[in-house]
């Protein structure tokens, strides 16, 4: 759940196994981490990391609702400082040879990750008009630049109204290879691009320098540096997305790893 006092940390989702001949409905299935709360001076809680959904052992599959092992929010606002994380997501294990489906016609939101011990591999993947696929990230992963699950399938599709994002699910504020030279003082964080200088007393305080690869970019994007005098963090950096087709692969819709925006 939620943290309660100040700066208190959010918990862990916890794991959900499903064994059914079949399964429908269109409700939820969670597994959320709980989510940070500030503190009114410097402090503010991370947020809880996601837990496991296994739904390897279904049969037919007719579940049209949400299916999501979210991490929870940091806390943020006034009073809140560079060095709290949002939690990660966690994972879900699907049937063999399984059709993921998101929006019209399948299920409405999905949000997975890996743990550095799993990729996807789908049957087919199709995300339709109102669906949202969400691809968590790893900062562990790759001697601590971050990484995301490789998501396999013979075909994917992304029709038009359907997304497919990995949006503000790198670095935290403050965090990450590119987080600039100042992490409360307010410099863009940087990964394939510098990122921007802020400004202090009309001292100019350096944005984030680059790294990773640009062949196969895999890395996660850094956290803006927060504000003056810890008001208001830093946006998290943008996610990553490994997208494998062995046939064909067709963009209507979103595919997107963009950073947050700052908190004012």
């Amino acid at each position: 759940g939620a943290g309660t006092g100040d700066a208190a940390g959010g918990g862990s989702g916890g794991g959900i196994t499903i064994m059914a001949g079949g399964l429908s409905g269109s409700g939820t299935i969670s597994v959320a981490g709980g989510n940070g709360v500030n503190m009114s001076t410097s402090g503010a809680g991370g947020g809880g990391g996601g837990g496991r959904i296994d739904a390897t052992r279904v049969g037919t599959w007719n579940f049209l609702g949400a299916l999501t092992a979210a991490g929870g929010a940091r806390g943020s606002g006034a009073g809140c400082t560079w060095s709290s994380s949002h939690g990660y997501a966690g994972t879900i294990l699907w049937p063999s040879n399984f059709s993921l489906a998101v929006g019209t016609g399948g299920m409405a939101q999905v949000v997975m990750n890996t743990d550095g011990t799993n990729a996807y591999d789908f049957a087919s993947i199709t995300v339709n008009t109102g669906g949202v696929l969400q691809i968590g990230g790893d900062p562990t992963a790759n001697g601590g630049v971050g990484g995301t699950p490789t998501i396999r399938a013979p075909t994917i599709v992304v029709n038009a109204g359907g997304v497919l994002r990995a949006d503000a699910q790198g670095f935290d504020t403050g965090f990450g290879p590119g987080f600039g030279t100042a992490a409360h003082r307010g410099p863009g964080g940087g990964y394939g691009g510098v990122g921007g200088q802020g400004v202090l007393s009309s001292t100019p305080v350096v944005g984030g320098a680059t790294y990773g690869m640009s062949i196969n970019p895999v890395c996660l994007g850094s956290g803006g540096g927060g504000g003056i005098d810890y008001y208001g963090p830093g946006g998290s950096g943008g996610g990553a997305i490994c997208l494998v087709a062995s046939q064909s692969m067709t963009i209507d819709g979103i595919v997107s790893a963009d950073g947050e925006t700052a908190f004012a």
